[in-house]
């Protein structure tokens, strides 16, 4: 099963999506140590937002909260981080949204990077940070 597109993951809004937001933070989160997270203007964008970021805490990471911006904004602010994560469906109705992941230098993941994600969501191999341990978070 692919969960990725050819710019990230879209779908209609449902407990797929807002669950796959949740493993997709986790899996990024055990990639990387400082993560920007942002959204478009989408009613649910928020709801998506937050399972991406309760993904990532749960890894251990640093999470920022962007705010509502563009895609390309988002780009251009990640370089002062080791990803970033846009809440958006781009031009798709607006019972739809997604997730693009960005790396650090502002473009989107690779198909080998998405691969890589895909692999650790699917595989359901994405263990929570301890309470107890020094994780990312604490660097």
């Amino acid at each position: 099963m692919r969960i990725f597109g050819t710019s990230g993951i879209r779908a209609v809004v449902d407990n797929w999506l807002i669950q796959m937001a949740l493993k997709v933070g986790l899996a990024v989160g055990h990639l990387h140590g400082s993560v920007l997270v942002g959204c478009d203007t989408r009613t649910s964008s928020s709801a998506i937002k937050q399972a991406v970021t309760a993904g990532l805490l749960a890894a251990g990471v640093r999470s920022f909260d962007a705010g509502m911006l563009p895609t390309p904004t988002l780009a251009m602010a990640t370089k002062g981080f080791d990803a970033g994560v846009m809440v958006t469906a781009s031009h798709n109705p607006p019972e739809y949204n997604g997730i693009k992941l960005l790396n650090q230098d502002g473009s989107a993941f690779s198909p080998n990077q998405q691969h890589q994600i895909e692999e650790m969501v699917l595989n359901d191999s994405l263990a929570t940070s301890s309470w107890d341990t020094d994780t990312k978070y604490h660097r």
